[in-house]
């Protein structure tokens, strides 16, 4: 519930009249490993405090498991069958974003990322006036000694560029140096992606409390289990510590975080912006036989953290409990800041009408996809997740009132929904510009658009993709 009086929509563009956007996302955080979403180890700190002071979405989910095409998503409001990042290695020409918007309204615009999937290196970065690229060679290339006060301390010579010292740092230095107007900034964080190396300090503040135990599972349909992983992820993570690697790495994350907070604080900017803080996808840890993400689409790989730090001294504080996605970022933005956006063409909804009590809900239903060799759908209200494999000839149907770790398949049982559900899928798919057929079997897809010129990866690009385990 959101808290005291809820402003009118006058009122919350008239308090964000002037100012700044920060988008901090932590990739592959997982909501139900943040503190403030109820997980009982200290893992977020920083932003457990962040959320007392700010709206936190209960319900918010990403597009995809994977992070360019989410990204894609949250620059863009479209969803990945709409902008189609990954078939065509760029965002279409002329396609609005959020930087783009903001630009041409006079805003400064900078990107700040430690993952090469959300950088220019493949395609996504139109908009951005400055880039601090997700590359060796870009912030901290040949440094000996992290930033001051970093939970690591030293390090050795040849720290890689994937450490959020480097990144919060640059940020910091860029606001320094900024000229004074309004700006946007997106940082992208690694942590708690993989490699799961954060600095022993930050292991022993997590395991303090024991984790609760990992309900793994088999996979619902053997023939998706992706081949080529399980059997070197047990060689490299012992499966019983996993929640242990995780979250410290998460709390890692939360630190840059901390440290995003703390600069804008300390140059006296916090109150005349908007911070917002979400992730890009989930984790998963065997839950349903997937390991990391990209391969499936259950609550683990999609139910995110989105808290919304509003610009004031009298601020929104409170919770929503509408399901809500990433698309809806751009509209929520844009209408707040009164930036003229294609509202035809975006899918997602503003969040504006919730926070200021015109509407208790955004949408009905979530949609989200996984980008790899069997992709699936995930449908999902507040009451059921039904799952389609293949564009629907495998199927799971999950009661979430009776299964929220969506661990039974009780499809036979309620046809009724699953016919409901069904109809809600296919008047979406209708709407992602691409034929039907694609969605009823991906495997008769025509042909993918060729990517656009200038995108092709680089060698080093693709070394920096397959340390991320993007690419084998």
């Amino acid at each position: 519930m959101l808290g005291g009086r809820r402003p009118t929509l006058s009122r919350l563009v008239s308090a964000s009249r002037s100012a700044n956007l920060v988008i901090c996302v932590l990739d592959a955080a997982r909501a139900d490993h943040f503190g403030c979403y109820g997980y009982p180890r200290d893992t977020t700190p920083n932003l457990d405090r962040l959320a007392r002071e700010s709206v936190i979405f209960r319900e918010h989910f990403s597009t995809c498991s994977s992070t360019k095409p989410s990204t894609a998503s949250l620059f863009t409001g479209l969803y990945p069958d709409a902008h189609r990042i990954v078939e065509r290695g760029a965002l279409e020409e002329g396609v609005f974003t959020l930087a783009g918007g903001l630009k041409a309204a006079g805003w400064h615009t900078a990107l700040f990322s430690s993952n090469v999937n959300a950088s220019p290196e493949v395609g996504l970065g139109a908009g951005f006036e400055v880039v601090v690229p997700a590359r060796s060679g870009g912030v901290g290339k040949g440094e000996t000694d992290l930033p001051e006060g970093s939970p690591v301390g030293a390090t050795p010579e040849g720290t890689p560029w994937d450490k959020p010292e480097w990144l919060t740092e640059a940020f910091a230095k860029w606001l320094a140096e900024r000229r004074p107007s309004r700006f946007f900034a997106y940082i992208h964080l690694l942590p708690p992606h993989t490699p799961y190396e954060a600095p022993e300090a930050l292991m022993r503040a997590v395991v303090k409390k024991k984790a609760p135990p990992i309900a793994r599972g088999r996979f619902e349909f053997p023939a998706t289990a992706p081949t080529g992983m399980s059997m070197r992820d047990r060689q490299r993570y012992a499966l019983d510590k996993w929640a242990d690697l995780y979250d410290a790495n998460l709390r890692w994350g939360d630190w840059g975080a901390g440290e995003v907070v703390r600069a804008l604080r300390e140059r006296g900017l916090l109150d005349n912006t908007l911070l917002i803080v979400t992730a890009d996808h989930g984790e998963a840890f065997g839950e349903h036989g997937y390991l990391y993400h990209m391969h499936g689409v259950y609550g683990e790989l999609v139910h995110i953290p989105l808290v919304m730090r509003f610009p004031g001294r009298r601020r929104l504080v409170g919770e929503v409990s509408a399901l809500t996605q990433t698309v809806d970022l751009l509209p929520t933005i844009c209408d707040l800041y009164q930036v003229p956006y294609p509202r035809k063409h975006v899918q997602g909804s503003s969040l504006l009408p919730v926070l200021d009590g015109e509407k208790r809900d955004v949408r009905d239903y979530v949609f989200a996809t996984s980008e790899m060799v069997w992709p699936s759908y995930l449908i999902s209200d507040s009451q059921w997740s039904l799952i389609l494999y293949r564009g629907g000839k495998m199927k799971a149907l999950y009661n979430l009132g009776d299964d929220p770790g969506e661990r039974r398949n009780v499809i036979a049982a309620h046809p009724e929904v699953l016919v409901k559900m069904t109809a809600a899928f296919e008047s979406f798919a209708r709407t992602q510009g691409r034929p039907i057929s694609d969605f009823a079997s991906p495997l008769a897809a025509a042909a993918p658009e060729p990517r656009q010129p200038g995108h092709k990866l680089s060698e080093k690009t693709r070394r920096e993709l397959k340390a991320l385990g993007y690419v084998e």
